[in-house]
């Protein structure tokens, strides 16, 4: 239950406050500058109205998550220093002799209360209003560009992967039976992904065999396992790389250079106030995020009369959209034009941080090879050319343009 009751600061020890937390402290001067019960509006219709024990005010524990972002704090660290620093009660709500709540009761609202809240706009929108009301925001200009950011798991290749759930399984398996561990055969998964997802599903066929009896009084004792295994597998026939963090893909920022992670597409006006972001997985281009990104800084109450973008944005539907919205300006890529839109009708995206095609499960090509006729005004002819070994697991193979053409690995 959510029952907010006002009080007056009563505290004999109320004016420590002031005698011991300067006047321009950043977290005193934050919280005269925001009003928070912005996010207790939010989030009223998460606690039940009338029943139950009254519920932490969802503005205190949203304070603490803004300093666990400022500080770089475990939960239990951060409200461990909030019992002793007054700068940080005072920012809390708190009086100087209050106590402070559970490090459990932090985790579980930035776990459970939180899910299915658009927090980034909503932060957005309320940064955009607060520099409106203070006269800051002048311009109407926005700049619009992509950022990376790398999970913070590893990104494993399918033999990693899958020789990972294997062990699982036999581990599952041998504790189970101990007596099967010498009759399961010796982990030999291969190097090549449609050899290795050929062998995985053999090899679990195996260790449920050795596990019969115990499956047959048992059922379901290695569903875990098994299941994990199949994930994995349709994981890599999905987009080749699998991680911990189910949503992250693996990115380019160069032709070299990759990434395993997402990809922030971040509008921004001259007074370096950000107005929109817009996050995708690593792999996606940013073209055709543009009019989402420019809604969205409107909607968040910013004035957008020109777009200032790079060579990602230069595509023939952005200027369309342009033409009666707004002004853009753009470099254009390196490939032709008329080439990058017939990329896009097929299905395949242009990265232009590494100048190469992105086909539509995910995959950056490999080469890129560019040849002229000998005709005296030889026209130009570009190919792009994909990884073999990831296209023969891939499940759009038989779909897919690429695999289609005579070279499985070209798009001309």
């Amino acid at each position: 239950m959510l029952k907010i009751e006002d009080r007056l600061p009563m505290s004999p020890y109320y004016e420590l406050y002031d005698m011991l937390v300067p006047r321009d402290n950043k977290y005193r001067r934050f919280d005269e500058l925001v009003d928070f019960t912005f996010v207790r509006d939010k989030l009223i219709g998460k606690y039940c109205p009338d029943n139950g024990r009254n519920a932490i005010d969802p503005v205190i524990l949203f304070k603490y998550l803004v300093i666990k972002m400022e500080e770089d704090l475990s939960d239990m660290d951060l409200v461990e220093r909030s019992r002793t620093d007054l700068s940080l009660k005072r920012f809390l709500g708190y009086m100087p002799e209050d106590s402070v709540i559970d490090p459990s009761t932090l985790t579980r609202f930035r776990r459970e209360r939180l899910k299915d809240v658009e927090l980034l706009n909503l932060l957005l929108s309320k940064t955009v209003a607060i520099a409106v009301a203070k006269g800051i925001l002048k311009s109407k200009t926005l700049i619009v560009d992509g950022t990376h950011t790398s999970t913070k798991y590893r990104i494993l290749s399918p033999y990693e992967a899958l020789c990972k759930r294997c062990k699982e399984l036999v581990k599952r398996a041998t504790e189970l039976k101990p007596s099967a561990a010498d009759d399961i055969p010796e982990l030999e998964v291969p190097q090549k992904p449609e050899e290795a997802i050929s062998y995985c599903k053999g090899f679990a066929s195996k260790v449920r065999e050795q596990l019969s009896d115990i499956e047959a009084a048992l059922p379901g004792v290695l569903d875990k396992q098994l299941n994990n295994l199949n994930e994995t597998i349709d994981d890599i026939e999905d987009h080749y790389y699998t991680s911990e963090d189910r949503d992250a893909r693996v990115g380019h920022k160069t032709r070299r250079d990759s990434f395993g992670g997402y990809k922030t597409i971040i509008g921004m006006l001259d007074e370096r106030i950000v107005t929109s972001a817009v996050v995708l997985s690593g792999e996606k281009g940013e073209g055709q995020y543009l009019e989402e990104v420019v809604e969205q800084s409107r909607q968040n109450g910013a004035y957008v009369e020109c777009v200032i973008g790079d060579a990602a944005y230069s595509g023939k539907d952005n200027y369309t959209l342009a033409k009666d919205n707004f002004e853009l300006v753009s470099k254009h890529p390196s490939l032709p034009q008329r080439m990058i839109e017939k990329f896009h009708q097929d299905g395949f995206e242009y990265n232009k941080d590494s100048d190469m095609v992105v086909c539509p499960a995910g995959h950056q090509a490999i080469e890129k090879k560019v040849t002229y006729t000998k005709k005296e005004n030889g026209s130009q002819k570009t190919a792009f050319y994909f990884d073999k070994k990831i296209c023969t697991v891939c499940k759009l193979k038989d779909t897919c343009i690429a695999m289609q053409r005579q070279d499985p690995r070209t798009i001309n």
